[in-house]
């Protein structure tokens, strides 16, 4: 790459990204969301610190007490909607400030779910508005999707309709994430060698399976065939090779295995 290349790459792809979470997206692709996890790490250590100190605790106390109170689940919701609502019409884009913030705050909701067990009770006490809140979100969704897209031509949402989208996008979002919290604590409490081997190799294949669909799909997209059948040979052919890539590297080289995070059994 020239310099002039250099340069050029510098002032209009990096540059307009610094300081701005889109840079993960701009840059990392389909890895944004480590660069997301890894600020959002370095933000809340001071919070999570001073959850733990005595006013933390009181705060935890006081937070309880409301999600006893029944559909006091529902208070959690607001701070979210109210991330989207401010912030989601100056930063529109995906993995911009809209996307970074309204994130941030499900870190930190899960640091608090499992800094208090009476929190976790409380929300299976109320599994049922969960299950309600979670079905109820959804058909509103998709049924304004669907008349959205029999209506192309329709005006700019009002000041209402986007209370209301994005008030009705964070219900949606918080109480289907915790129906899968609930239904993963009473039904997937287990282990067993699949998945702890799912668990070493996760980071591995999610980092490489992309840029080996890439390489497999430009040629096979080419081919006289099927569409049905070039996706069976890019999805089976891309496995099989992120799999093999991952046991005959990954695994047995300990730099790789070490830098992907690859856990190696103690004799």
């Amino acid at each position: 790459m020239s310099d002039g290349t250099i340069f050029e790459f510098y002032f209009k792809r990096v540059r307009k990204f610094i300081l701005n979470p889109t840079i993960f997206g701009a840059l990392g692709y389909h890895l944004w969301f480590l660069g997301f996890l890894f600020l959002f790490s370095l933000i809340a250590i001071p919070i999570f610190r001073w959850l733990n100190g005595e006013n933390g605790s009181r705060f935890i106390e006081a937070l309880v007490r409301i999600v006893n109170k029944r559909a006091g689940i529902l208070l959690w919701v607001i701070p979210l909607a109210l991330t989207q609502i401010v912030l989601r019409p100056f930063f529109p884009g995906e993995h911009d400030w809209g996307d970074f913030m309204y994130q941030f705050l499900f870190f930190v909701y899960g640091y608090l779910l499992f800094s208090d067990h009476r929190l976790l009770k409380a929300l299976k006490k109320d599994w049922w508005i969960v299950l309600i809140f979670s079905f109820v979100s959804s058909i509103l969704i998709l049924s304004t999707v669907s008349a959205s897209l029999a209506d192309p031509l329709s005006a700019p949402p009002s000041m209402i309709d986007h209370l209301i989208k994005w008030g009705v996008f964070s219900i949606n979002s918080w109480f289907w994430t915790i129906l899968l919290l609930l239904f993963g604590m009473k039904y997937l409490d287990f282990n067993n060698s699949w998945l702890e081997y799912g668990k070493q190799s996760i980071m591995p294949f999610f980092l490489i399976h992309q840029p080996i669909i890439i390489v497999i799909a430009f040629y096979v997209v080419q081919w006289e065939m099927s569409v049905v059948i070039k996706l069976l040979i890019v999805m089976v052919g891309s496995f099989m090779i992120t799999l093999g890539i991952f046991e005959l590297l990954i695994k047995r080289i300990s730099f790789l295995g070490n830098l992907l995070g690859v856990k190696r059994n103690k004799k």
